[in-house]
């Protein structure tokens, strides 16, 4: 059994007695003047990476890719930001404490990329062996240290003196190249069965969209006769459906409040939320006076961003963005049919066809006049209260499915985390 010492960090305890406790400016040199997201006329391009191109990759290697943003700097600004093989690239600024020190390894080497502000580089001298790099920034107990030195109100940061005291375990190099190999092989292991979990996920979600696609287009009466619709993304539909626009059952509302004792309704991928705005995180306005209003029942649609917005029914009163869409219905009919038929819209990208805007800028916008002119189908009530009940059954099967897979997948990452945390603290021998 090998033998221990005080590791001196009161939540690491014991380490090998061969390994060393070093501050991370004793191993490299750190830099922390990104580039920033802009493009000025006369400077050069480059390519640059970013905060959530780290944050994607954390305990990854990374390498160039096409989808980095596009940024200009001076010869000078370039020169400092340039990255090589075996720089890591830290996350030092986040709306959550929790979300500093992410980190990836530069994998290859790289021709004119630039490194982004919010993070920060650091470029390891030889004493690090460039296979256990990801590992060793990238263990649970070096994000906890920088959790805890983080600082902010709206967002929370690490200075660049609380990142070069950080306290680094360095094993001797031969014994890095052991752990590297060791934990490689581990984590392939484990990245493979999460894979698998993850396609299984993929196909209950596409095959979920496929059975609300199906249901709120064709019906569930395989027996209904049926006629051309004349939009051809929808085809055929069911004789007895009216096919008319969103503007013969909706109208657009615009009521905008002055005070500030309503609750702050904010539109996410998972529907509206009510926002703490007390916790002080994530994105806070100044003022919500001349939000406006949002009722029970009324629909909210983020029609700004047709490729990652979303659109809800409601089930709270408050207030919301002057610059989402709020609307309610005007005539009988199920909230619950008409709120699947938006949101398929918005899963098939079906909105987005109708749009104007720059949508290489996330800017894709459903206007007021394109918005009345959108194809709605129309079954009776009663037939819209049987889709929407044979909807939310096979909707509740395939989530707990999908629930019981995202379920392994964290226990996966749990274990992964917990074995790079035990394999680079020394706690478990190779």
């Amino acid at each position: 059994m090998r033998q221990m010492k005080n590791s001196g960090i009161e939540w690491i305890q014991e380490i090998p007695s061969d390994w060393k406790i070093k501050k991370l400016k004793f191993l490299g040199i750190l830099n922390s003047n990104g580039v920033d997201k802009k493009v000025v006329e006369g400077e050069k391009l480059y390519k640059s990476i970013h905060y959530v191109d780290v944050y994607r990759n954390s305990l990854k290697e990374i390498g160039d890719s096409d989808d980095y943003l596009i940024v200009s700097a001076t010869d000078n600004k370039a020169e400092g930001c340039k990255l090589q093989k075996r720089d890591v690239l830290f996350t030092n600024s986040s709306e959550t404490p929790d979300d500093i020190g992410h980190s990836t390894v530069i994998g290859e080497e790289l021709d004119n990329i630039l490194f982004g502000y919010h993070l920060m580089r650091f470029r390891p001298n030889d004493e690090i062996n460039y296979k256990y790099e990801k590992y060793m920034f990238g263990s649970s107990y070096l994000r906890n240290w920088f959790s805890y030195r983080a600082k902010g109100i709206t967002r929370y940061g690490v200075i660049s003196d609380d990142f070069s005291s950080a306290l680094i375990i360095v094993p001797p190099y031969k014994e890095q190249e052991q752990l590297a190999i060791f934990l490689d092989n581990k984590c392939n292991e484990v990245n493979k069965a999460i894979e698998i979990h993850q396609k299984h996920i993929d196909l209950l979600k596409t095959y979920k969209q496929s059975i609300i696609t199906e249901a709120i287009t064709k019906g569930i009466n395989k027996n209904a006769e049926m006629k051309d619709s004349n939009i051809s993304w929808i085809g055929k539909v069911p004789c007895h459906w009216e096919v008319g626009r969103i503007k013969n059952m909706f109208a657009i509302k615009k009521n905008l409040v002055y005070t500030e004792d309503r609750e702050v309704l904010s539109l996410t991928q998972r529907g509206l939320k009510i926002k703490d705005i007390t916790s002080n995180e994530g994105q806070l306005a100044v003022s919500y006076a001349g939000y406006q209003e949002v009722l029970i029942d009324d629909f909210v649609m983020n029609s700004m961003d047709l490729l990652t917005g979303y659109v809800d029914c409601s089930i709270y009163e408050g207030v919301t963005s002057p610059d989402y869409r709020v609307f309610q219905l005007n005539d009988e009919g199920s909230k619950r049919y008409y709120l699947y038929y938006f949101q398929m819209c918005y899963f098939r990208k079906l909105f987005y066809g109708f749009g104007r805007g720059v949508s290489h800028l996330g800017r894709w916008r459903l206007q007021r006049e394109e918005f009345y002119k959108f194809p709605l189908l129309t079954p009776p009530i009663d037939e819209q209260e049987e889709i929407i009940n044979y909807l939310d059954k096979k909707c509740e099967d395939i989530d707990k499915a999908i629930t019981i897979k995202q379920g392994l997948i964290e226990k996966l990452n749990e274990y992964k985390k917990s074995l790079i945390y035990e394999a680079v603290t020394g706690k478990i021998e190779i």
